[in-house]
């Protein structure tokens, strides 16, 4: 019986790292949302060639969208807000299209 308990409490220090690296990794990829928003949102295409080919717009969109559909409802708010704020302010920017997240 006593090897159970000590099984039992690796289980749940195990299942509680697991839970903060999970945790970590929204957080993460929470403030790389921040700051990278602002900066597609001013980005816009080259004088000559466009910053991003049309595959490569659709792949970051499509990266984005799984990205903050992984973040808590309030997080997800946040970031919607930010590039909301940033894409106003951009008026020549036409990416990128978060508008169906």
């Amino acid at each position: 019986m006593g090897g159970n308990e000590g099984d039992e409490d690796d289980d749940n220090e195990s299942m509680k790292e697991q839970q903060q690296r999970k945790q970590g990794k929204m957080q993460m990829q929470m403030q790389m949302l921040v700051l990278w928003i602002p900066l597609l949102c001013t980005a816009s295409n080259g004088t000559d060639v466009p910053v991003l080919s049309i595959s490569e717009r659709a792949e970051l969109e499509r990266l984005l969208e799984e990205t903050i559909e992984k973040l808590a409802e309030e997080d997800q708010e946040r970031v919607l807000s930010l590039w909301l704020h940033h894409f106003t302010y951009c008026s020549s920017s036409d990416w990128p299209n978060l508008h169906a997240s």
